[in-house]
């Protein structure tokens, strides 16, 4: 009976200790994958790369229909990441 609980105690410690990794995880790291999916220049709100840390490399594109993560590789996303600098280059900073 005793070992019993035992067991049960580890058990159940091993499993909070893997869901709190995989929360803390997704927090730092929202991108697990990635889309071949490069949303409309106009629809982008902003970007951001992800962390080097984490195990994909990703760019998050933010817009008014979500998030997508796309390969910073990627011709294309790369188009967008530039359009996005010179617009913001663009706007005067006072």
């Amino acid at each position: 009976m005793r070992s019993a609980s035992i067991a049960l105690l580890c058990l159940t410690s091993l499993m909070l200790v893997h869901l709190s990794s995989q929360i803390a995880s997704k927090a730092l790291c929202p991108c697990l994958k990635n889309t071949d999916r490069v949303p409309q220049k106009i629809r982008i709100k902003s970007y951001a790369r992800q962390p080097g840390a984490c195990y994909t490399d990703a760019v998050l594109f933010k817009t008014d229909r979500g998030m997508f993560c796309c390969d910073p590789t990627k011709a294309k996303v790369k188009e967008v990441m530039q359009f996005l600098e010179e617009k913001m280059a663009a706007i005067p900073k006072h």
